[in-house]
């Protein structure tokens, strides 16, 4: 397509920590080269108040990296809706977020995509098999327009709690991690949403950024 932007590679903005950091270095480390930070909407479900959180987060993540003088990117936003589609979630996450990776990446010509998964996700049971699911969703997408791309793994020898360490404390304090916020009713009437500090992101997380 004439005039279509060209990117170097594609970087998935939750609005979480690990994604975040992926952006964050990936920008910082290659300031002459581009990237099309893409945040990803999926309505599964699961929490309402988590989507409104991450898209926030996803935002203000976007504003530090401009103030920060990081503009080497574009962003972009898509929306998956699978809540109709029965128990959920019916899908792993990280296969819904392959599936649109890979259109956008079949879109734009994009050759390498940057997935923030860390040590500690590897480590996780049954994680590799969900990976290679995902990998062979991102494959078929793009098949037969890209067959030689880079899929790189950045932080995948960090521990989250080094991938935490490794983000400037303004930009941490803006990612969203909890998976089922909570509504908070201050006194001036105005509704926030708080970590609930029960679910497994937030006891995996909390004690290391409180």
């Amino acid at each position: 397509m004439s005039g279509q932007e060209i990117y170097d590679v594609i970087i998935p903005l939750s609005g979480g920590i690990d994604s975040c950091a992926a952006a964050y270095h990936w920008l910082r480390d290659n300031p002459n080269k581009k990237a099309l930070l893409l945040h990803i909407q999926l309505v599964n479900g699961e929490s309402k108040y988590r989507q409104l959180m991450e898209h926030k987060a996803s935002h203000d993540i976007i504003a530090y990296f401009k103030q920060d003088g990081l503009n080497n990117f574009t962003f972009k936003q898509s929306q998956l809706d699978y809540v109709s589609a029965g128990q959920i979630p019916p899908i792993w996450d990280i296969e819904a977020v392959n599936f649109l990776v890979g259109t956008y990446m079949r879109g734009f010509k994009i050759n390498s995509y940057i997935k923030a998964t860390n040590k500690d996700d590897f480590d996780q049971i049954n994680f590799e098999d969900r990976l290679k699911n995902s990998m062979t969703i991102l494959r078929n997408v793009l098949y037969p327009d890209l067959e030689d791309i880079k899929v790189l793994y950045p932080n995948k020898s960090l521990s989250k709690k080094q991938v935490i360490d490794g983000l400037p404390k303004p930009l941490l304090n803006l990612c969203w991690y909890c998976r089922t916020p909570v509504s908070n009713t201050g006194n001036n009437h105005n509704t926030a949403y708080l970590p609930c500090c029960k679910c497994e992101a937030c006891l995996q997380i909390s004690p290391h950024i409180l």
